[in-house]
């Protein structure tokens, strides 16, 4: 797990995700999706989000995870709109 700040966190099935966000350094953002299994104690990577988003809000129902707005990185820190839907068992790992 990196040192992220600014990220939309969900929980779904006894796994906690954190999704998109920004460095400490406000320069680069993040399009990975990563979840704490608290029953394994470890970090998993999930599929990563389409674009770099941060401020994002995060939400989990059933299996899935729904992000709603943000902003994007490109073009020139745009807010976004968007609400996008993750299926929470997209393991990469």
């Amino acid at each position: 797990m990196k040192y992220i700040l600014i990220v939309g966190i969900a929980i779904v099935n006894r796994k906690i995700y954190l999704c998109g966000g920004v460095s400490p350094s406000n320069t680069i953002f993040v399009a990975s999706c990563e979840a704490f299994d608290v029953d394994a104690m470890r970090w998993d990577s999930i599929a990563s989000l389409p674009s770099a988003l941060h401020h994002c809000a995060a939400v989990g129902l059933d299996e899935f995870i729904y992000l709603s707005g943000g902003q994007l990185q490109h073009p020139e820190r745009t807010t976004t709109n968007q609400l996008l839907r993750l299926k929470s068992s997209e393991s990469g790992n």
